[in-house]
């Protein structure tokens, strides 16, 4: 038998994580750790993740007393899609490493820039910087969605769920910019999705749009 803790707060690394355990169909103890008030920086937690950042996940077998611990949103995506649910990873060489691409960007240039925008703010031009690479990164990304439903097609695969938290986040923003039309109707389509949907109650956190 295997025990699983998912501890996570809202945010986008953590609705990462939390759609990937809703995809695999785990049932995993929820840990809601309040940011604000510092839980990630508290003994009980560092023990857990010595870096203090969510989301972290712990598989224990009780049989063996075997423990996984990993606390990479991209890795615990990968981890339970490839044993849970392999049908989500493309097979075909060409399509796998287009896949693995967009996720690679999702985890490191948006998500990477999408979180410096909040430790940016004070500074306008870096602001604008940091919006126009995220906005680039986001438009080449999404190019497959002009012509088709999902990036990996006809049906949501990894990179879908890599991408959803950052897109969901901005929402307001994106909403507010025509050229990414076709970005909002996949997250409509994505939202939709019942294993994100249920993921978004306990992990999801949007940001508003100033104008």
């Amino acid at each position: 038998m295997i025990e699983r803790k998912l501890y996570f707060a809202r945010s986008g690394n953590s609705l990462r994580a939390a759609i990937a355990v809703e995809l695999g169909r785990i049932d995993a103890e929820r840990h809601e750790l309040d940011l604000a008030a510092g839980d990630h920086k508290r003994p009980v937690f560092l023990a857990i993740n010595p870096v203090g950042a969510v989301p972290a996940l712990i598989e224990r077998d009780t049989v063996s007393g075997v423990e996984l611990r990993l606390s990479q949103s991209g890795a615990i995506l990968d981890h339970i899609l490839r044993r849970d649910r392999p049908e989500l990873i493309p097979v075909e060489s060409n399509a796998c490493a287009l896949d693995h691409a967009s996720v690679c960007a999702a985890l490191s240039d948006i998500a990477v820039q999408n979180g410096l925008m909040k430790y940016m703010d004070f500074n306008a031009e870096n602001v604008e910087f940091l919006q126009g690479r995220l906005l680039n990164s986001i438009a080449a990304c999404f190019e497959p969605v002009k012509a088709a439903d999902f990036l990996g097609g006809t049906s949501p695969m990894r990179a879908d769920f890599a991408h959803f938290p950052v897109v969901f986040m901005r929402e307001a923003w994106l909403r507010s910019l025509p050229d990414f039309a076709h970005v909002v109707a996949w997250l409509e389509r994505m939202r939709h999705v019942e294993e994100v949907s249920r993921a978004i109650a306990y992990a999801g956190r949007q940001v508003p749009h100033s104008g």
